[in-house]
């Protein structure tokens, strides 16, 4: 939590013993006051000063409501020993306060960070006072000069002004003394009545232990100040369109636009401006925390006029050890064996030339197009040009030196991401990261050949323990920064710098409503997993966007807008799914395919982390797809999904490694036809691997696969193999199918036929048993007509049931009728005695026989139908 800080200064002189008169004492107030003027008058603290300090004062101060919580640092100027301090009494006189009071009532004070005795003897009290649990203590171990006293005070206070923190302050004070009196020069420190002096320096800081954090406490920091004091970032660019840039990573371009980790900017600069300080920096955080923006856009631009600046990543074909060299010998202005100058600070002029040759016709673009080139071109390096005399360097160390010289100032060297020597590892060069140490041990290793400049290694948190390990190993000095995720207070800042900046305002026109700053720091702090900073990066964009186009001479960031798209969803895969929408209207059929997803997922690691990869790569990785790899490549770098890293070999990556995670999610996830077909052709060869006779494609996999071949790389021998076992196997199966088929069809028609040759047989059975009935029924009714015509006539109709167009049984009947008529027989009483047995429908059929069959003999049929009817 930030506050201004109270510096207390109590000042107390001895009245009664002339010996013992501090002349210097009112001096030393006065300089400190005057060291401290500037912070006062900014806001970093307020300072308290009492002259001819009594007990009172000092517990007054203390305990007052407003001063006594904030009092950050106490410093006493006045005699002392080694268990008091002399103050004055009421009345002028001498008051000893003695430790037994004095330890514990500073020990309570809950925000004294810093104890200064600036006073004879105060060592003793120094010791009680740390044991006690103040976190930092300037005391002597002996009388000191009067003097030298003051010298010191106002150097400390001074540069502790100017933003240093307290061991540079101090470092600061003491080097001043040492270089004034010479350093074997120590009786000159010491107050000139002693007898007895030693070899030691008289003053002594001292560090609670465990406590030594205090060593870097500043006022800047304290005061929420933290970039007070540092280079003004030069306006060397003209402001982007956009002040939010989606998940892109800010640039040097972009650093009047990057807020929000001022605290972090302020602890490199030092850790890098700092003559006295080790000459590696360190600087780790977990992925998202926004390490590369911090380095780009945060720091460079403050160093760039100090430092000479080479910014780098990893070139992976050629290992960490030599990208450092090879950017060191083209900074030297020799030709390097690979072009990694990638990463290089920026020609602003050009950069903006290029922006105000984007917006005229075309034209006009296609005759100063070849001026850009051309001017590209020679500008690749800004290396100094190399004479005859010079010797290209053989070693790093050699190279490093160089480059200094020629250039005149100290190099300062970023190599970022060092952590894909582990997660994209080549292993034709084998340990990189040994050999990487191994050449800074060469250069940093001895103290007496160093250079003026430093390198800062930059890396993701979870390879921490392996790099402390190297510099342990080879013995080298180093300073470590830990970036955390974006704090509450962090996000509150960067609407406050935005909104403070003339330039910026005057630019965007943007108005915030109050307390929304504060509520989105609370909204986004409350998921403590959560990658705060790239959200919050996509949450700022889209307001911005949607603000603009609700007002474009006056954005506001309103709470209702905020609630808006806090419903639609910030989270990183809701991001990404509503990039690959967008990108599905311009190009629906890769959308559909899955070649977005797998563009993506092309550019990330198997660590689930963001991978460079250069056009080469790209065109390589789609042999047969160029032109749309391509346009998806751009629709990607339009949606802010991937960004363009620029460089010779055209570089890009996952606009945010964070990213990864959600690109990976989504591919695993996908039913798209790419993602499918690289999963069944994935698991094949994991099988043929594993020794399976059976690991073949189907029909429809291999289908598949070749619908998805165009987009795919090309072929391994192992993947062509696969290709041919299945083309073989299929064939075979679908022979077997048609076999199969052939032999079912076959039994089919057999059965068929079977069917067909049965029921024919039934069929002519039946035929042949119905004619040997008929028949049988006309001979015996024949021979029954004049033996029993009753029997001849119910014969006659039985044949008739089975062949009622039967002529000869028509006869038969016709001959029983006559027959009965001769012999007077009642021939209907003969007909009903033999057919009792049948039904009204036999009676009507037989009728209709007998119609038709005595047409000839109409006066015949009449009296049997009518004889018929009677019955």
């Amino acid at each position: 939590m930030s506050f201004k800080p109270v510096i207390f200064l109590a000042f107390a002189n001895d009245k009664v013993d002339n010996a013992q008169y501090l002349r210097n004492l009112s001096l030393e107030q006065r300089g400190i006051r005057t060291a401290l003027s500037e912070a006062v008058s900014k806001g970093l603290c307020e300072v308290i000063e009492r002259s001819s300090s009594t007990i009172s004062d000092i517990i007054d101060v203390f305990q007052d409501p407003i001063y006594g919580p904030r009092i950050s640092i106490f410093h006493y100027g006045g005699h002392a020993d080694g268990f008091s301090l002399l103050l004055e009494s009421e009345d002028g006189s001498k008051a000893l306060t003695h430790k037994e009071g004095l330890v514990p009532f500073f020990a309570r004070q809950e925000n004294l960070k810093l104890i200064f005795l600036n006073g004879c003897s105060s060592e003793g009290q120094a010791t009680d006072l740390l044991k006690s649990g103040i976190p930092a203590v300037i005391g002597t171990t002996a009388s000191i000069n009067d003097e030298i006293a003051t010298s010191l005070a106002t150097r400390f206070y001074s540069s502790l002004g100017d933003g240093s923190s307290i061991e540079k302050a101090w470092a600061d004070a003491t080097d001043e003394v040492k270089i004034k009196n010479g350093t074997g020069n120590t009786r000159a420190l010491y107050w000139p009545g002693k007898q007895e002096v030693n070899d030691r320096f008289p003053w002594v800081i001292q560090f609670k232990p465990g406590a030594e954090i205090i060593k870097e406490w500043n006022l800047p920091d304290i005061s929420g100040n933290p970039l007070y004091g540092l280079p003004v970032i030069p306006q060397s660019y003209n402001l982007p369109e956009s002040p939010f840039l989606y998940l892109n990573r800010y640039e040097r371009k972009h650093a009047e636009v990057f807020f929000g980790r001022s605290y972090y900017v302020r602890s490199l600069f030092s850790s890098v401006a700092d003559s006295q300080g080790p000459p590696i920096i360190l600087l780790c955080g977990q992925s998202g925390t926004g390490k590369s923006s911090l380095l780009e856009a945060g720091l460079q631009p403050r160093l760039e006029s100090r430092y000479e600046i080479i910014y780098l990543r990893r070139n992976g074909t050629i290992g960490l050890s030599a990208t450092l060299f090879n950017a060191l010998i083209e900074k030297c202005g020799f030709k390097p064996d690979v072009s990694v100058m990638t990463e290089t600070k920026s020609f602003s002029e050009l950069d903006n030339l290029k922006q105000f040759v984007a917006n005229l016709s075309d034209s006009i673009k296609s005759e100063l197009q070849p001026i850009i080139e051309k001017l590209s071109s020679s500008s690749k390096s800004n290396a100094p040009v190399t004479t005859v005399q010079d010797q290209k360097p053989s070693s790093l160390p050699v190279a490093w030196h160089l480059v200094e010289q020629k250039l005149g100032k100290p190099l300062l060297v970023i190599l970022d991401q060092l952590e894909e020597a582990y997660t994209r590892p080549n292993t034709s060069l084998g340990n990189e990261m040994n050999q990487l140490f191994l050449d800074l041990k060469a250069v940093f290793g001895n103290p007496a050949s160093l250079p003026k400049g430093k390198i800062l290694l930059s890396y993701r948190k979870e390879y921490q323990p392996e790099i402390e390990e190297y510099c342990k190993k080879y013995e080298l000095s180093r300073s470590k920064v830990f970036i955390e995720h974006i704090s509450k207070n962090d996000i509150v800042e960067l609407f406050q710098e935005f909104m403070s900046s003339p330039r910026l305002m005057s630019r965007y026109h943007l108005t915030v409503e109050n307390g929304l700053p504060e509520l989105i720091a609370d909204d986004l702090a409350a998921d403590k997993e959560a990658p705060v900073a790239p959200v919050l990066q996509i949450l700022l964009t889209k307001m911005w966007k949607k603000a603009v186009d609700l007002h474009p001479e006056a954005p506001v960031f309103t709470h209702e807008l905020y609630h808006e798209l806090k419903e639609q969803g910030l989270a990183m895969d809701e991001f990404l799914q509503n990039q690959m929408q967008a990108i599905k209207k311009k190009l629906p059929e890769a959308h559909d395919l899955g070649f977005v997803l797998d563009m993506l997922a092309f550019h990330c690691t198997a660590n689930n982390t963001s991978a460079a990869r250069t056009e080469k790569e790209l065109l390589a990785h789609y042999p047969f797809a160029i032109d749309s790899a391509k346009k998806v490549l751009a629709a990607c770098k339009d949606s802010f999904l991937i960004t363009d890293l620029g460089g010779n070999e055209h570089s890009s990556m996952l606009a945010h490694d964070t990213l990864a995670k959600s690109v990976v999610k989504a591919q695993q996830r996908s039913t798209q036809p790419i993602q499918q077909g690289k999963r069944i052709l994935s698991s094949r060869i994991e099988a043929i691997k594993a020794g399976s006779e059976f690991a073949t494609m189907d029909s429809w996999e291999l289908k598949l696969i070749e619908k998805i071949q165009t987009y795919l790389p090309a072929f391994d021998e192992g993947e062509k193999k696969l290709f041919d076992s299945s083309r073989k196997e299929i064939d075979k199966q679908e022979r077997q199918r048609r076999r199969i088929v052939n032999s079912r069809r076959i039994i089919i028609a057999l059965s068929i036929l079977s069917g067909i040759v049965a029921w024919y047989l039934y069929a002519q059975s039946k035929k042949h048993e119905k004619a040997s009935f008929v028949s049988l029924m006309t001979v015996s009714s024949g021979m029954n007509i004049e033996k029993d015509p009753t029997m001849a006539i119910t014969q006659a109709l039985s044949g008739l049931e089975k062949d009622s167009n039967s002529l000869e049984l028509k006869k038969m009947l016709l001959r029983a009728y006559y027959y009965s008529e001769e012999n007077k027989l009642a021939w209907y009483k003969i007909i009903y005695q033999s057919n009792d047995q049948f039904t009204d429908l036999k009676y009507h059929n037989l009728t209709k026989s007998l119609s038709q069959s005595m047409k000839g003999n109409l006066y015949i049929f009449s009296i049997l139908l009518e004889k018929l009817q009677e019955v």
